[in-house]
């Protein structure tokens, strides 16, 4: 059985609930689960197995259903979109916020109240911390459902993602602050109960990362492999996405998939990969040489030792990739440049001929006389610089060439 642990991130929480839904597909289920901030407030959610509720909610997710604000001037601050004739209009809503405490969460708080049900949570079989941050006395606040007072679990909830902007209700009279301000990843919580196995959804949220205090233990990390949010940016296209992500992602984490932007399983090996390579035709060999303005012998060798490693370099591999690696990446950029969907999970050969259907074969390609370019002749870092549009045209055209059939290069 494993832990799992939520970090804060606002917005960005719509992440992990995609990535839990992938999770449970998967067979995965948690005994412990452990949040700060948006992080508790997912947590609680799934403590009480309410997935499907949150998933709903992060569909629909709206402003107004946190914070009460003029969305509008909120919106405008937080792009930074601030023109000459809304100097004022943004000036009297900073003072009117400052003057009221901060921003009013009241409609967070009810949403809460609505789907958490205190006496549930504490009877459920998953257990339940959370981190906040007492800002009366400036001491972290590390707690499980057990030592939170009852009646007081929703105060807590909110407590842990109480960010410095927002109107704060006080507990017991004492003031509390998001508990990113102490450990936005709460392992270290998670690592007391003495489970060793834990999985992390990770959102590149804003706040302190403790050091992790116990070295024997097995941690899994989901992050996003792309921007999803920002912190504060709550509407129902930008959380659809971060929870697309999230699935997506933990897929291929735990399914071990391949790709930078797509999510490609492969059951081939790197064999397979350096066995195509083998069986190019002489022929084909001829028009890639061409394409590269290289003037070696027609062999496999010079394709391994001098072309490939200059179609790494366009495509800003690692210096230890694989072949397999390398074509992964190469088919990629060609789907990125057909606009073929990124939210799904392909298999490699689907992957590749859906590539092939969507290309032109036929499609005449030109270099620009300003770029006469010759990447065989160019040192690494200038074919690392050549221009987008070249570099797309040489992508595409080897493309065209390798994968295409003999007959249409006649």
């Amino acid at each position: 059985m494993y832990g799992l642990v939520l970090e804060g991130g606002g917005a960005k929480g719509s992440y992990q609930i995609g990535a839990v839904k992938a999770l449970y597909e998967m067979g995965y289920k948690f005994d412990t689960i452990t949040g700060t901030s948006i992080g508790a407030i997912n947590g609680a959610f799934l403590a009480l197995g309410k997935i499907d509720e949150a998933y709903s909610i992060w569909e629909n997710a709206e402003l107004s259903k946190a914070i009460n604000t003029d969305k509008e001037t909120f919106t405008k601050l937080l792009n930074f979109d601030i023109k000459t004739k809304d100097i004022s209009k943004i000036l009297n809503y900073i003072i009117e916020t400052v003057r009221n405490g901060g921003l009013d969460i009241t409609p967070l708080r009810k949403l809460l109240n609505d789907n958490i049900d205190e006496e549930e949570i504490r009877n459920s079989d998953i257990n339940f911390g959370l981190i906040t941050v007492s800002f009366t006395d400036a001491n972290p606040i590390e707690v499980f459902i057990k030592d939170i007072p009852k009646g007081k679990l929703i105060d807590y909830i909110i407590a842990s993602a109480s960010l410095p902007i927002f109107k704060l209700d006080k507990i017991d009279g004492k003031s509390y602050i998001d508990g990113g301000f102490y450990d936005n990843c709460p392992i270290n919580l998670m690592s007391e109960t003495g489970i060793k196995d834990i999985i992390t959804i990770e959102i590149a949220g804003a706040g302190i990362k403790r050091k992790i205090k116990k070295d024997d233990l097995n941690i899994i990390r989901i992050r996003p492999s792309r921007k999803i949010a920002r912190t504060i940016e709550v509407n129902p296209e930008i959380t659809k996405k971060g929870i697309m992500y999230g699935y997506l992602d933990a897929y291929k984490v735990i399914k071990k998939l391949y790709g930078t932007k797509y999510y490609i399983k492969i059951e081939e090996n790197e064999e397979k990969f350096i066995n195509e390579i083998l069986k190019l035709s002489d022929k084909k060999i001829k028009k890639i040489y061409k394409l590269f303005n290289f003037e070696g012998r027609v062999n496999k060798k010079n394709v391994f030792e001098i072309i490939l490693p200059i179609l790494g370099r366009m495509l800003k591999m690692e210096d230890d990739y694989s072949y397999m690696d390398l074509f992964i990446r190469f088919n990629e950029k060609i789907a990125e440049y057909l606009l073929i969907d990124e939210m799904k999970i392909y298999e490699f050969n689907e992957f590749n001929r859906m590539i092939s259907e969507k290309m032109d074969f036929n499609e005449s390609i030109s270099f620009n006389s300003t770029y006469k370019y010759i990447p065989f002749m160019h040192l690494p870092q200038q074919i690392e610089l050549l221009p987008k549009n070249v570099i797309k045209k040489i992508l595409t055209k080897l493309f065209i060439i390798y994968y295409g059939e003999e007959w249409k290069y006649a």
